[in-house]
C-alpha cells in the first residue's frame, strides 16, 4: 500500500501489484474456507482462513464438537494447500466438548 499527504489528510491507494496478490490471497482464502465448511459439514463454528500476506503463512481458526472434525479440517488443508505448495498453517481450531442438554 502506498501512503500519499494530501493538503488536509493522509489518502492511501493499493499498489497495483500488491492490491492483485491479496485478492488472490482473498480468493485462496476463502475456497480454502468453503472446503473446510463442505468436509466437516458445517462443525466447525467461527470458522475463519486469513493469510498473512509477508510470511505467507495461513490461519484456520474456529471451534469444535470433536478431535474428529478438527481433522477432518487438517485433511481438507492438506488437500487444498498441499498441492500448492504452501509454506506454513497454523491450525488454531479448539476441541470444546459441547454442554449436555437436560
Amino acid at each position: 500500500m502506498v501512503l500519499t499527504a494530501g493538503a488536509e489528510r493522509a489518502q492511501t491507494r493499493p499498489t497495483p501489484q500488491i492490491g492483485a496478490q491479496q485478492e488472490c490471497q482473498a480468493k485462496e482464502c476463502e475456497q480454502l474456507r468453503r472446503l473446510i465448511d463442505q468436509r466437516t459439514s458445517g462443525r466447525i463454528h467461527g470458522l475463519d482462513v486469513s493469510v498473512d500476506p509477508d510470511s505467507g503463512l495461513y490461519t484456520v481458526r474456529g471451534t469444535a464438537g470433536s478431535h474428529h472434525v478438527r481433522q477432518l479440517a487438517l485433511a481438507a488443508v492438506i488437500e487444498s494447500l498441499g498441492e500448492e505448495g504452501v509454506r506454513a498453517v497454523r491450525l488454531d481450531i479448539a476441541v470444546k466438548k459441547p454442554t449436555p442438554r437436560r
